[in-house]
């Protein structure tokens, strides 16, 4: 079998990363295409409490709860874009070209993924997460069918077991991420102004 590509070295990193240990203090964040470099970041504490604090109540619903994490995803990317120079991370991977891109490394869909993650799990260690719990990484399109191949990550509620995408990669950095049906999603779904 030959080398893993960078994709499977990435989600290979996920996939052993003790979540359940997972602090502030050393994040891991990936960033340059598909996890090309694994930085690791402190993300301070006052900062973070300031970014997550809706989430520390209970939410009415598990509706309301997925437009607070929208939110606060959110703010948590503004955060770590200053500490990371990510801030002017353009939406979609292929605009770069269209638009200037100052002293920044641009995001793809795996980084946004991998980064998606980490903050999921920083919420779930805190009991931030009460009617969803973080779900699977999910693919859709293929070269051969004509569309490009795209990853995000899923949140599932629990008491439905329905299974929602978390996607950020549509937006320029800060903005908020899609969160919708993974079947809407798989349909090839895209931001109308995207």
């Amino acid at each position: 079998m030959g080398q893993p590509t960078q994709f499977q070295q990435a989600i290979e990193y996920l996939h052993q990363y003790p979540v359940e240990t997972l602090a502030i203090n050393a994040v891991p964040f990936c960033l340059r295409y598909t996890c090309r470099e694994i930085a690791t970041i402190n993300i301070p504490a006052r900062d973070w409490n300031r970014a997550t604090q809706v989430l520390s109540a209970r939410p009415s619903s598990a509706e309301m709860e997925r437009a607070l994490l929208s939110e606060v995803m959110s703010r948590v990317e503004v955060m770590v874009a200053r500490i990371t120079a990510t801030q002017y991370d353009i939406g979609g991977t292929f605009k770069v070209d269209k638009e200037p891109v100052v002293n920044s490394a641009q995001l793809d869909c795996v980084d946004e993924t991998f980064n998606m993650h980490m903050y999921l799990h920083l919420l779930n260690n805190e009991g931030k997460l009460h009617w969803h719990r973080i779900g699977e990484i999910v693919h859709r399109g293929w070269l051969l069918d004509f569309s490009y191949p795209h990853t995000a990550l899923t949140i599932i509620e629990n008491s439905s077991g329905a299974q929602f995408v978390v996607d950020s990669w549509f937006h320029d950095s800060g903005r908020p991420p899609e969160i919708l049906s993974l079947q809407q999603w798989k349909s090839g779904w895209t931001p109308p102004d995207f």
